[in-house]
C-alpha cells in the first residue's frame, strides 16, 4: 500500500529553493541505515523535509497506521501531529517523544544543517504499557476530530490490537542509537572543523596543521561497518533479544558518539585510542562470534603519549575487506603499541590477509562490495596523509607479508606529549 508518493515530493521545485535533507552528503545511506533499523525493532521510520513532507518510504509501518494514515480524517491528524512534533523538537533543538490519539509512542528527531532544520526522522507508532510519566499527550492539544465511527470499527481495532507490545527501555535505546547515527551521518562536520579552525583561541596554526585539518574532513567514517552493526541487530532481535542486543546497541552508541567527539580533535591518548580500537573490534566480534578473536595492549608507562585520531581503525578495517584463507577456522587480530627510543611504533598483526591480496584486486568480489573497498582506500590515504602533514618525513607506515601467512603493518611516528603547534 502506498501511503505517500515521496518521489514526486522530492521533484517538487518549491523544495529546491533551500538546502534540503535530500541535498546533504550521506542521505541515501542514512535511507539505507533507517531501512535496517525499521526491520530491527518492528518500528515505523522515515524521513521528512521540514514541511513535513516524506522524503523516504515509510518502512516497517504497521497495518493500523498504515489505514490511518490513508483515511482523510486521520490522515489529517497524523500531519498535524508530526507538525506539532517537529516544533518542538525544532525549539529544543533535541528528540521529542510524544504520546499519539491513539496512545503509540512516537519521536521525532529534528536534522539541522547551518543551524536550520532540513527535516526530521519521524519513528515509533510503538505500544509500549510502561512508559513513565511525563510525555505530552497529543489527544490533549488542539487537534482535528476524527470519525468515532472509526474507534467502534472492528477491523481497525483487530488491526490496532495487532500492533505488538515494546518494553519502553527496548524502546528508548533504539530511539537513542538512532539518533546517534543520524547525527553522526547528517551533522555537518565540515563546519565544525572550520570553525575549529577560524578560531582566534586554536593551537593549530602552522601550515601543516591546516593541511591536517583538510585531511580530516575528507576522512569521513565507514559508514558501511555502521550499516552491517545495525544489521547485526536486526538478525540478533530475531535470535536472540537480550544480551546480546543490549552489548552491541551500547557499543555502537559509543562508537558513534566516539566519531563525532574526535570531529573537534587532533590527537588522542595512546590509552583512549586503545578504548577506541577494542570497541570496534568487540563490535566485529559480535558479528563474527567465536571465528574471531583479538588482542590490543598498550604498555602503562606510554599511554599518555598522543596519536593523531583516527590513524590506526582504517588499517584495521583493512583487514575485513581483503581475502582471508578459506581454510582457517578462527582468524586473530593484534594491535600493539610500543616505543622505540623517541618514536611511538604500532603494530596490526592477523592471521589471514597477505599483500598480494591488493585492495583494487577485491573490487570484483561480490562479498565485498566496491563502495567499501574505496572507502578504506580512502581512508587509508588520507591517514598517511595526516601523518605526513603533522610529521613530514618523521612518520612512515609500511604493510608486508608474514612468513607464516598473514600480514603485518607498522606505523611509526614520533613521540609527543604534547600537541604539534602548541605553544
Amino acid at each position: 500500500m502506498d501511503i505517500h508518493n515521496y518521489n514526486n515530493n522530492q521533484n517538487d521545485e518549491a523544495n529546491k529553493q533551500s538546502c534540503s535533507l535530500v541535498d546533504l552528503s550521506g542521505f541515501k545511506r542514512l535511507e539505507k541505515i533507517l531501512e535496517s533499523f525499521s526491520k530491527l525493532c518492528k518500528f515505523s521510520i522515515h524521513a521528512v523535509d521540514d514541511k513535513i513532507i516524506p522524503v523516504t518510504k515509510i518502512f516497517s509501518v504497521n497495518i493500523f497506521c498504515s489505514k490511518m494514515l490513508n483515511l482523510p480524517d486521520t490522515s489529517a491528524i497524523c500531519s498535524k501531529i508530526h507538525a506539532m512534533g517537529l516544533k518542538e523538537a525544532i525549539a529544543i533543538k533535541d528528540r521529542i517523544t510524544y504520546i499519539c490519539p491513539y496512545h503509540l509512542l512516537e519521536t521525532v528527531i529534528p536534522i539541522f544543517n547551518n543551524n536550520e532544520c532540513v527535516g526530521a526522522i519521524i519513528c515509533g507508532q510503538a505500544k509500549c504499557n510502561n512508559y513513565p510519566p511525563g510525555f505530552v499527550e497529543m489527544v490533549k492539544n488542539d487537534l482535528p476530530s476524527y470519525s468515532e465511527s472509526n474507534e467502534n470499527n472492528s477491523t481497525i481495532k483487530l488491526f490496532y490490537d495487532s500492533i505488538p507490545v515494546t518494553d519502553f527501555n527496548y524502546y528508548d535505546n533504539i530511539i537513542s542509537i538512532l539518533n546517534e547515527v543520524t547525527s553522526s551521518f547528517i551533522s555537518n562536520k565540515q563546519q565544525i572543523l572550520s570553525s575549529e579552525l577560524d578560531s582566534k583561541n586554536t593551537a593549530l596554526h602552522t601550515t601543516e596543521n591546516k593541511v591536517y585539518l583538510k585531511s580530516l574532513k575528507k576522512s569521513g567514517l565507514n559508514l558501511f561497518f555502521l550499516l552491517n552493526a545495525v544489521n547485526s541487530l536486526a538478525n540478533l532481535s530475531i535470535l536472540d533479544r537480550s544480551e546480546k542486543i543490549n552489548s552491541l546497541s551500547i557499543l555502537l552508541a559509543r562508537h558513534i558518539k566516539s566519531i563525532i567527539n574526535n570531529a573537534n580533535r587532533v590527537y588522542n591518548h595512546l590509552e583512549e585510542e586503545k578504548n577506541n580500537i577494542i570497541r570496534y573490534l568487540s563490535i566485529q566480534k559480535i558479528r563474527f562470534g567465536e571465528l574471531l578473536n583479538f588482542t590490543v595492549s598498550v604498555p602503562a608507562n606510554i599511554r599518555d603519549y598522543l596519536i593523531p585520531v583516527d590513524i590506526i581503525l582504517p588499517f584495521i578495517e583493512r583487514i575485513f575487506v581483503l581475502n582471508y584463507s578459506t581454510n582457517l577456522h578462527k582468524f586473530h587480530i593484534g594491535v600493539f603499541f610500543k616505543k622505540d627510543h623517541d618514536e611511538i611504533v604500532i603494530e596490526i598483526t592477523d592471521n589471514f590477509t597477505n599483500e598480494s591480496s591488493k585492495t583494487s584486486e577485491r573490487q570484483n568480489d561480490p562479498y565485498n562490495p566496491d563502495p567499501e573497498i574505496k572507502v578504506i582506500e580512502k581512508r587509508i590515504l588520507n591517514s598517511k596523509e595526516r601523518l605526513n602533514s603533522l610529521f613530514n618525513n618523521g612518520a612512515n607506515i609500511y604493510i608486508k607479508s608474514k612468513e607464516n601467512d598473514g600480514s603485518r603493518c607498522l606505523i611509526r611516528y614520533p613521540a609527543i606529549m604534547k600537541e604539534v603547534g602548541d605553544s
